[in-house]
């Protein structure tokens, strides 16, 4: 008899039960919590479906306080009751790796920010989270400073001078964005630069590594994104930050918020401006790059946002998010181009806004219509004068792109199944984006459908399982003279969770996704350096990951994670020669590796974390061609030290092993080696709501580049100060909403 239908089914009963409810471990004392935060008293919704998990529905009525109350309940009041019981007074202390933002919320217990994610707890293997102090410490001044602290991304900054990230090997195509929840990509581009997208617009960013759920918006490949801007009523009355660097850099931001007894709001604008950048000692000039500051580098920028939200009745909550970013940025020529280009942004625009309505009774619902809107132009000039546009080279090109969607999600009890308790669950998104420029006669436009219903089961009390499938298609809006097909596709999930006690989770995912090409990867013909491609096909991963998560003490905890993916129809850049380029179907490539990290807390004042990844990938006709930028090893140091209530020091080291990479010239392959970057921050507390900082960048002034002929910064100096005043009341009383 055939054993492999045997060891397949096997293996996916086993993976059926990692998949834990939404918010199952933010209840669990045992497990890395993900409650604590100080920004805010309005919950942050979580990454797929945010609605209360399956033990929630076994507390009755305490779902149902106001938020302030439940956070105020001891750990082991949310857990089920069966557990709760059962629980030793140290296991319901909450994680060591969390305790230095529980001390922060005791000073002010009004303000907490409750962040969970579905499937995991986002302190364990599959998702990571940063929060609004984590991002104070480590000195990123954009999202995209923010994403690459973590072992599994890698960023680059390319010829457009766009940070583009990777996750996994997963580039930032491939990778599902979303802002507030919603999809947040530029229409034709597929994606958005993040380095143009100011931290201080955020309260917390979420990054899911794997398939864990399937709500997670149009077509991707895997990898999830959830950037959580700043929440209605988060914290101070007043909140502001001026910082000042080397070479011309200053930068300023200042937020505003208030509570009323049906709702809140927040308000908040900054600025920066950067003659540019310094690289390092130990660049070699080139013909086309001296020594000294990176030419071209300069960029400045102002935003302005705001949130609100108002009760509306027990049972119902309308809120409103939006920001806007206006900036314009130079664009620094490669290093090893023959002929230099002399290109500008000379704006860069967006706006992202939503409109949320969600409904808390026995079926749970909520409903999101949101807008995401960017104005680019970019020019390029005759010389480096940047005054001129004569020569056939020099170009004043718009590009406006148009995204607009609506989201439902919904989430409803069922009757017992097999004795298991049960829930259903389905997410639905509508999206159509649009894009229009000057070089291009007709607009290039379609609309994306994603539906996501999802069954989720306990098992038993250590064992839960998800069952799901997502369906994708995508309705092109035809070119004169195509004949479009409408693709359809289908991934299948399944996803399994496995606690045999408290100090222990295993967990395993199955599960296949789909991600059709973007507008611009059939379209673009790239200043005539691209040759378009209309017949690109729709790209599809096999997931299968392994994670387990260990608290061996109070003050520790270890995670382990595999993951191996199966890529068909992998596009990816081909280079024809003469500078030309096309994207292409390249057949199949495999993306596998291992995560580790550990997190302690020992004595109180001093937390260490440390990760590491190790990423294979290749293509799958020949195991010994690397796909490019996917560096095979990262490592992730950082320690924080508080000897004193008003001093902190907090450092980071990171390793980037080496990575392959294709001269865009002569073709040839080749490999950066690995290299080191390390920061340093000291911030002094002076008194209570003013602080002082100095931040160094690049200690070792580590000359590395992220892209061939594309150098990163070297050693930057930064001081600043932070301001906070008057702390504001607690937020409405209302249903803890999902």
């Amino acid at each position: 008899m055939n054993q492999r239908p045997q060891a397949m089914f096997g293996a996916s009963l086993a993976l059926l039960l990692c998949a834990a409810p939404t918010k199952t471990h933010a209840q669990q004392p045992d497990l890395p919590d993900v409650n604590t935060e100080t920004s805010s008293d309005i919950p942050i919704p979580p990454i797929g479906l945010d609605m209360p998990s399956l033990e929630k529905q076994e507390l009755s009525t305490e779902v149902q306080t106001p938020p302030e109350e439940t956070q105020a309940q001891p750990k082991e009041a949310q857990a089920p009751p069966e557990e709760a019981q059962t629980q030793p007074e140290e296991t319901q202390t909450p994680p060591s790796q969390d305790e230095d933002e529980n001390e922060d919320a005791s000073e002010n217990p009004k303000y907490e920010t409750v962040v969970t994610a579905d499937p995991y707890d986002s302190d364990g293997t599959s998702e990571r989270l940063f929060r609004r102090s984590d991002m104070d410490r480590q000195g990123a001044h954009s999202v995209a400073g923010v994403l690459e602290r973590s072992p599994a991304v890698n960023a680059s900054t390319g010829r457009r001078n766009e940070r583009i990230f990777n996750i996994r090997g997963f580039d930032q195509r491939q990778t599902a964005v979303l802002i507030d929840g919603a999809p947040a990509s530029i229409a034709y581009d597929g994606q958005v630069d993040f380095g143009m997208m100011p931290q201080e617009l955020v309260d917390a960013i979420l990054i899911s590594r794997g398939p864990g759920t399937l709500a997670l918006g149009p077509t991707n490949l895997g990898p999830t994104v959830n950037i959580i801007t700043r929440r209605p009523g988060s914290g101070p009355a007043f909140q502001g930050r001026l910082e000042g660097g080397w070479p011309g850099k200053w930068r300023g931001f200042a937020m505003h918020s208030k509570n009323f007894n049906s709702g809140g709001y927040t308000l908040y604008a900054g600025s920066e401006q950067s003659q540019g950048f310094s690289l390092s000692r130990n660049f070699e000039e080139t013909p086309l790059q001296p020594k000294g500051n990176r030419l071209n580098s300069d960029r400045k920028a102002w935003f302005v946002g705001g949130a609100a939200v108002i009760e509306l009745t027990e049972k119902q909550r309308l809120s409103l998010s939006a920001n806007f970013v206006d900036a314009e940025k130079g664009v620094p020529p490669s290093t090893i181009d023959d002929t230099p280009r002399y290109w500008r942004f000379n704006a860069w625009r967006g706006l992202t806004a939503s409109l949320k309505h969600a409904y808390h009774g026995k079926i749970e619902m909520e409903t999101l219509v949101y807008a995401r809107l960017y104005d680019n132009l970019l020019d390029g000039y005759d010389d480096n004068t940047f005054s001129t546009q004569n020569s056939l080279s020099a170009f004043h090109s718009w590009f406006h792109d148009r995204s607009f969607g609506l989201v439902l999600k919904m989430r409803a009890p069922l009757p017992e199944i097999f004795g298991a308790l049960s829930e259903a669950r389905a997410f639905v998104n509508i999206a159509y984006e649009r894009h229009t420029d000057a070089a291009e006669p007709e607009p290039f436009q379609h609309l994306l459908l994603t539906g996501a219903p999802e069954l989720t089961l306990r098992l038993v009390k250590q064992f839960s399982a998800t069952l799901g499938c997502q369906i994708d298609a995508e309705i092109p809006v035809d070119l004169r003279g195509e004949k479009s097909t409408i693709p359809v596709a289908a991934g299948p999930l399944l996803f399994m969770q496995y606690k045999p006690s408290s100090a222990v989770s295993l967990g395993a995912t199955v599960a296949r996704r789909h991600r059709f090409p973007s507008l611009r990867e059939r379209f673009s013909r790239g200043f005539s350096t691209f040759e378009p491609n209309p017949h690109l096909q729709p790209e599809s991963a096999w997931h299968f990951n392994l994670e387990a998560s260990w608290r061996p003490l109070r003050w520790l905890s270890l995670e382990l994670s595999g993951f191996h993916a199966e890529v068909s129809k992998l596009i990816e850049v081909a280079y024809l020669g003469s500078g030309i380029s096309q994207r292409q179907n390249i057949h199949r490539a495999r993306l596998a590796g291992a995560e580790v990290s550990a997190r302690a807390k020992f004595p109180p004042w001093f937390r260490a974390e440390f990760g590491y990844a190790y990423l294979f990938a290749r293509q799958f006709e020949s195991e010994s061609k690397r796909l490019p930028y996917r560096p095979m090893h990262k490592v992730v140091a950082e320690f924080i030290a508080s000897p004193w209530n008003w001093l902190e020091l907090s450092t980071s080291v990171r390793y980037i092993g080496g990575q392959a990479f294709q001269h865009p010239l002569n073709l040839r392959w080749g490999t950066f080696t690995g290299y080191t970057v390390a920061d340093l921050q000291i911030e002094g507390k002076l008194w209570e709501g003013f602080s002082l900082y100095a931040r160094l960048s690049n200690i070792f002034d580590t000359f590395y580049q992220t892209e061939y002929g594309f150098p990163d910064a070297g050693r930057q100096i930064g001081v600043g100060l932070r301001l906070s005043f008057n702390q504001i009341p607690i937020g409405p009383k209302s249903r803890n909403f999902f």
